[in-house]
């Protein structure tokens, strides 16, 4: 199975497209746009063009964050931001797919919104491979003999 980088390295046999789709609660269909300039169809689902920025997760990397940066562009995200409650625990699907034929996809990654920042011009989601909120929390108990100096 080839990686990301490998899939979208221009000199491969594939023409290469990123699709996304950002599914939240509060919103009523799920928000799907893709890394072109015209609008395209996969599978059924209709994705509109959007120029953005997405730094797939790198392998073998101890930190799996990436980032998404999206050309805010006369505040277009407002209505989902505000209908999505902030969009933070949203989930994000990115799809690779063969532009000549978008039905098939090549590899897809699930992440997760952990933080989200809006400008006039850009919006910034911070996303991880695994939802924090779901983990379980180590509990510390402070005495005095586990921290002996707190006391």
């Amino acid at each position: 199975m080839a990686t990301f980088e490998e899939l979208i390295n221009p000199l491969s046999a594939v023409a290469p497209l990123t699709i996304f789709e950002i599914e939240h609660d509060s919103l009523a269909t799920p928000f799907r746009f893709v890394d072109d300039t015209e609008e395209i169809t996969s599978n059924g689902n209709t994705f509109m063009p959007l120029v953005c920025r997405f730094e797939f997760p790198k392998t073998g990397q101890i930190d799996t964050s990436s980032k998404l940066i999206l050309d805010n562009v006369g505040n277009l995200f407002a209505p989902y931001i505000t209908a999505g409650g902030g969009l933070r625990g949203a989930i994000l699907t990115a799809a690779i797919i063969d532009r000549n034929f978008p039905d098939t996809i090549l590899k897809t990654i699930t992440l997760y919104v952990r933080d989200i920042s809006i400008t006039n011009t850009q919006l910034s989601l911070t996303l991880n491979l695994t939802r924090i909120g779901a983990k379980r929390a180590v509990r510390k108990v402070y005495n005095r003999q586990s921290f002996p100096g707190l006391f």
